[in-house]
């Protein structure tokens, strides 16, 4: 039974059916108003123009129920698929709750029944009850290893399953995954498609050759999972396509499964793949941690704050500064206070964190050098770019004179290239490249 029906039909259904309601009651006014004005008042004379625009209007409201009816069935269809699985772990943590229940029940009787057992001196017998008893207990408390009771309650639920289906199953749990990101619910419908996929693989074989692998386990960095089975192995052509929606190898699949699997490790930043030949078949993934330090964060944060503020304030103070002198070369006031903001803005670059100092080595070809020359020497360049590339420059010209004699911003062999953006003093750049040899 779904629990979570009525849940459904309150949250859901409801809103979908609201907005349906909504939209497609706009859509019968317009059209009845449309009608009203073309068929019932034909005193009215519309133009072509007016026809053409009523139409348009009327389509364009249509087309945008249309999508708006589309876009709230397929998130309805999303919740409903998420309230299954929730239901489903539900279900399966009520089945591990009522196997505790029954073992915390039964625990007096059994140690009643290997008393007496004992004390008619049938060892043999009590031995044997123990270890019934002793694997029933055991099978239940393997699974019992996550902080996570969804997680446990499926694996519970998946161990009886493979039991009746002949598989023989290895638990590799060596980690609580205590803050895993994922839900619980999420990552039981991961767990849950990658283990039927692994029972239904192996549907064809014999008992003693169904074996099931699965590990949870966990690094510095990641939480990792992995299902292996001996089951039918799956071409290399179809290992990179299994994943994608619609694709199954499975006669009566949808291909669904996988491709929810993916997108809901992806969602939290994991990713999963698998691996398949003749021996075994195996779905690995991971899910990274969240290794976030409150304190490290706050601190980097109001760092941050600290910094946008200084630039903010540095950026001001350049910006009257800058305007001033714009204002004195001539410029307008309109175009002195673009300018002194551009200016402004590259200067106080000092403050923020990616200013700090850095050491490069890089390798260019004497074109590649000539063109960042004639770039970056130039007066319209950053001011710390032109300054870095001028001794760029003359240092280049020590090694090479012949090769980089007539090298620099563009004005010193020709004119300049900038245009209406030209800084206006090509002959004093000439000038100087001349006079200092860069």
């Amino acid at each position: 039974m779904k629990r979570l029906t009525r849940f459904q039909e309150n949250i859901s259904v409801k809103k979908a059916t609201n907005y349906a309601i909504i939209i497609n009651s706009l859509e019968i006014l317009l059209i009845l108003g449309v009608m009203t004005l073309v068929v019932i008042s034909p005193q009215y004379d519309f133009s072509p123009r007016m026809m053409r625009l009523l139409v348009g209007v009327a389509a364009a409201v249509i087309i945008w129920g249309a999508v708006m009816d589309i876009r709230e069935a397929m998130s309805t269809r999303r919740l409903l698929s998420q309230l299954d699985a929730m239901d489903d772990t539900i279900d399966a943590m009520e089945k591990l709750n009522n196997t505790l229940r029954a073992q915390r029940h039964d625990f007096l009787n059994h140690l009643q029944v290997v008393y007496s057992l004992m004390e008619m001196e049938e060892y043999g017998e009590a031995n044997s009850y123990i270890e019934k008893v002793y694997g029933r207990i055991t099978a239940v408390s393997r699974v019992l290893k996550t902080a996570s009771a969804p997680i446990n309650a499926l694996l519970q639920v998946k161990l009886a399953a493979c039991e009746k289906a002949g598989v023989q199953v290895t638990l590799n749990i060596t980690s609580t995954w205590k803050e895993l990101p994922v839900s619980g619910w999420e990552m039981c419908r991961v767990l849950s498609n990658l283990i039927d996929n692994a029972i239904d693989a192996m549907a064809d074989l014999p008992d003693g050759k169904k074996h099931l692998t699965i590990t949870l386990t966990e690094n510095l960095k990641e939480y990792v999972f992995s299902v292996a089975n001996t089951g039918t192995s799956i071409p290399p052509d179809d290992q990179q396509r299994i994943f994608e929606p619609g694709v199954t190898t499975k006669s009566d699949g949808h291909g669904m499964g996988l491709f929810i699997v993916r997108e809901t490790l992806r969602h939290y930043g994991g990713d999963i793949q698998v691996t398949s030949d003749a021996q075994e078949t195996v779905f690995s993934g991971t899910v990274p941690k969240d290794t976030t330090i409150p304190e490290a964060k706050a601190a980097f944060l109001q760092a941050m704050a600290d910094d946008q503020k200084m630039y903010e304030n540095l950026t001001a103070i350049l910006q009257e500064k800058h305007m001033q002198t714009f204002l004195d070369e001539g410029c307008t006031e309109k175009e002195a206070r673009r300018k002194a903001e551009k200016k402004a803005i590259e200067d106080a670059r000092y403050v923020l964190p990616n200013a700090c100092a850095t050491k490069m080595v890089m390798t260019a070809n004497a074109r590649s050098l000539h063109n960042f020359f004639r770039l970056r020497c130039c007066n319209r360049a950053q001011w710390e770019i032109r300054e870095l590339a001028c001794r760029m420059l003359k240092l280049v010209k020590d090694v090479a004179p012949n090769v980089f004699c007539n090298a620099g911003p563009a004005c010193v062999r020709g004119g300049c290239s900038e245009g209406s953006m030209s800084c206006g003093k090509a002959n004093d750049v000439r000038r100087k490249f001349k006079k200092s040899g860069s």
